[in-house]
């Protein structure tokens, strides 16, 4: 006859989003089936809080919703796949020992993708091993439109200098287009192809040549989605 044995795969998916703190939960549980001694166990502990942060984000909810988990055996024939909460842990047992490719997405109550990860597990009958995801930005381009816009007869010569941390051109600096619009000045940057991921921006408006107005800002980029601002500039009186 067999003996059955615990074998646990823990696969802790830390959701690290800048400017967002980490809070921490307990949210393991007891596996209610065991394994047989020739299989193995996934258990996929969550880990995260997601909290609002001073910072530029799409239009879209920022504000992990679900997990839906999947793992694929390398070289195909065993498979799972799971959507839970984010305050549920998740187990899956008579997993086939060899690598496993481990996925991961962050969805929002809408069902858009708002971060993913993945990582490979070694599963080996009869012991256990611990990995980690990291959730970061989903692949690919998303936009960045913002605007800046001040009166017309403020200044008798108006610049903005502006950059954007990574860079995303030769020096990091953004260029606006600057024309009059009724009775502003109207600044503009729309670009359509900046990698997703997470940016710091610094933009100031000029005027006489003088730094008269300026703001350091957090940027999420995402994936097919726009993350825009208009920024409205009042003088003194």
């Amino acid at each position: 006859m067999k003996t059955t044995k615990a074998i646990g795969v823990g696969v802790i998916v830390l959701a690290l989003f800048f400017g967002c703190e980490l809070t921490e939960q307990d949210l393991s549980r007891e596996q209610s089936d065991l394994p047989d001694e020739d299989k193995g166990a996934v258990t996929i502990v969550i880990n995260g809080g997601l909290f609002s942060a001073k910072t530029l984000v799409p239009a879209v909810s920022m504000v992990i919703s679900t997990y839906d988990i999947r793992g694929t055996l390398d070289g195909g024939g065993d498979s799972f796949q799971e959507t839970v909460p984010i305050d549920q842990s998740f187990s899956q047992g008579g997993l086939s020992p060899g690598i496993w490719t481990i996925s991961v997405d962050a969805i929002n109550a809408d069902g858009v993708i708002i971060g993913e990860g993945e990582t490979t597990a070694p599963i080996i009958a009869g012991s256990q091993t611990t990995v980690q995801i990291e959730i970061g930005p989903v692949s690919g381009n998303g936009t960045l439109d913002l605007v800046v816009q001040w009166p017309k007869k403020a200044f008798s010569t108006d610049d903005i200098d502006s950059t954007l941390t990574p860079a995303i051109t030769p020096d990091g600096t953004l260029t606006f287009s600057i024309k009059t619009q009724g009775q502003n000045r109207e600044g503009t940057y729309l670009n359509s192809a900046v990698p997703a991921g997470y940016y710091f921006l610094t933009l100031q408006l000029i005027g006489d040549g003088v730094r008269v107005w300026g703001i350091a800002e957090a940027v999420r980029i995402l994936a097919g989605e726009t993350t825009s601002q208009t920024y409205t500039y009042t003088p003194p009186n």
